[in-house]
């Protein structure tokens, strides 16, 4: 088929290909969140449920290099299903892993908290 078909065929149905495309992703979604929760698809620190708060937490501290490769939100996403879901992830609500990154001495037995998690998980390099 050549590019003139495909580009009337996608003029035709624009709303269904975005449609589909949505559906895809938020099912993608889902199956991050439910790998990295446990299957309890909820922060891992907090146990907020609410899956438009939930966000992918770099274990290793590499996020900011998957920024800079623009490996985020549906790239990430369909970068972690590719990769058959390396271990180096968790899931944290956005209040919870803005404290990760930002921590006060108030935070401090989130840290314990999460520490805890990871060696439960067999996930901290030592």
């Amino acid at each position: 088929m050549n590019k003139k078909y495909h580009n009337e065929y996608y003029i035709k149905n624009k709303s269904k290909i975005k449609q589909q495309v949505k559906e895809y992703y938020w099912s993608v979604k889902q199956q991050i969140l439910f790998f990295y929760s446990q299957g309890t698809m909820s922060c891992q620190f907090c146990n907020e449920d609410d899956i438009n708060n939930l966000q992918i937490d770099h274990l290793n501290g590499n996020g900011k290099q998957h920024r800079e490769m623009k490996l985020r939100g549906q790239h990430l996403q369909s970068f972690l299903l590719k990769n058959n879901f390396p271990n180096d992830y968790l899931i944290l609500c956005k209040n919870c892993n803005y404290k990760k990154h930002n921590l006060s001495p108030n935070d401090i037995p989130m840290l314990e908290g999460l520490i805890k998690i990871w060696h439960e998980r067999g996930e901290v390099n030592e």
